[in-house]
Order: C-alpha cells, then sequence, then structure tokens
C-alpha cells in the first residue's frame, strides 16, 4: 500500500494600510522554506495596485482570487487553506471569513481586535486624523513612516514595509471602509462554521483592547500576545511571528 501524501497547508497574507505585500517578507520567506505555499495579495491602491482606488468589494476580490489560486491542480490537490491579515488586512480577513467561511480552513487576524464603531478615538478617528497629517508633508510622511519603521525592527522592517510602494493616496478610503465594518458579525459566522481561529497580538498594540471580546464571538478562539510587540507585530517580531504561522500550517497540514 503506498504512503498517504501530506496535504499541506496553504497562507493568504493580507497586508495592512499605507504598505504592500512586501511587508509579509519574513513570514513569506519562512513560510516557503517550511514548504508552504504562499499567497499575498496587494490591495487595491497598494503595492502594484497603486493608483487605483480602494473599495471593499475589490478588496474583498483580491483575497478571493488568492484563496481560489491556492485551491489550483497544479499545486497538487487539495489542501487546508490559511487566511492570515494584519490591521487593515485583518479586518478584512474578518469579513471575507464571515462571508465565505466555506472557501478557508483557519483565521489568523492580527493587530485588530478592536471594533471600529466603539473605539473611534483609538482606532478610526487616529489613522484618518495620522494620514491627513502625513499628507501635509513635504514628502507625504514617507520619511517619517520610514523612521517608525527602523524603530520598530530595524533596516529590514523599514525595507520590507516599503518595498512595494507607499499606498497612502488610498488610506483615507481604507479607514472609511473599515469604519462600516461589523468584525464581530462575522465571527460569529466564523463560530458557527466552526473555523479554527487564532488571534495574534503586540503587547503594546493599540488595537488590541478588545481581543477578548473577539475571541469569545469567534467561538473561543486562541489568542497569542506577542511580549513587547507594537502594532505591526509581524515585522516587530519577524522570526516569533513566522514561527507562529509554521505551526498553525505543520498543525493544520493533514
Amino acid at each position: 500500500m503506498s504512503a498517504r501524501r501530506e496535504r499541506k497547508a496553504r497562507f493568504v497574507l493580507v497586508h495592512g494600510l499605507y504598505t504592500s505585500r512586501t511587508m509579509w517578507r519574513p513570514q513569506h520567506i519562512a513560510l516557503r522554506e517550511a514548504g508552504f505555499a504562499v499567497a499575498i495579495p496587494d490591495l487595491p491602491g497598494h503595492g502594484k495596485r497603486i493608483g487605483e482606488p480602494f473599495d471593499l468589494e475589490h478588496a474583498i476580490a483580491a483575497i478571493d482570487e488568492a484563496v481560489r489560486g491556492l485551491r489550483s491542480p497544479r499545486l497538487g490537490g487539495p489542501g487546508p487553506v490559511i487566511l492570515v491579515g494584519l490591521s487593515l488586512g485583518g479586518y478584512l480577513a474578518m469579513e471575507y471569513a464571515g462571508r465565505h467561511p466555506d472557501r478557508i480552513d483557519g483565521l489568523i487576524p492580527m493587530a485588530c481586535s478592536t471594533r471600529p464603531s466603539s473605539y473611534r478615538a483609538l482606532g478610526v478617528t487616529m489613522y484618518r486624523g495620522l494620514t491627513n497629517a502625513l499628507n501635509r508633508l513635504p514628502d507625504r510622511g514617507l520619511s517619517v513612516d520610514l523612521a517608525v519603521q527602523r524603530l520598530v525592527g530595524g533596516k529590514p522592517a523599514a525595507r520590507a514595509f516599503l518595498a512595494g510602494g507607499y499606498g497612502i493616496d488610498a488610506a483615507l478610503d481604507a479607514v472609511a471602509v473599515v469604519a462600516e465594518l461589523d468584525p464581530l458579525a462575522s465571527l460569529r459566522v466564523v463560530a458557527e462554521a466552526r473555523l479554527p481561529t487564532w488571534f495574534v497580538n503586540g503587547e503594546l498594540d493599540q488595537m488590541r483592547l478588545e481581543q477578548r471580546v473577539f475571541a469569545e464571538a469567534a467561538g473561543g478562539a486562541w489568542r497569542t500576545l506577542v511580549p513587547g510587540a507594537p502594532h505591526m507585530v509581524n515585522l516587530a517580531a519577524p522570526r516569533t511571528v513566522s514561527r507562529l504561522l509554521v505551526m498553525a500550517g505543520r498543525a493544520a497540514s493533514w
């Protein structure tokens, strides 16, 4: 009798505001080295799609295209697909999971455990104000974001964050989209579908205020707090986050 072929997990990684698919560079490398297929879409107005208007339906379509691509027969048959998103990407990942829980096999939202509607002063309003302030600078905030990412994770983090371009033009539209989302409603659908969910947040992240509420809405999801890490947890603690994703992939493979 021939040995059963392992069906390895596949990952879709969805990026955050201002940045692009390149922000996942450390995790992309780690996942590929561990043998996992990875798809990293650029959202409208970001990366290779800078110049396109940002709206919810096209953002969801970008995620769906990546998910469907990982189910392609060229990858050797079926295998579990894990959807990962950080910040803006995390909110969109939860929205996608609420719409299509049957199309993915796991959900890992990062740095997005606060309802936009209940903490506007710390969430939506903060990012709207930050974007307006950056837009008033001579370089529209590019040097500021570069300095912040260097502070967070050194030169590698800054390079990964900005290598795909600076999507500030789409930021206000993206923030407006997030303001209208209801992640808890999406997570209740996730819970009903029994979709495995794992929240990952940095200890110093301002967007983790309701992580317990989010985990409960998802049906008692797992939670991990990365010590000393700020909002961009994957760049501040790249090895830790990469290790967590590889662990998730191995657990989901069959």
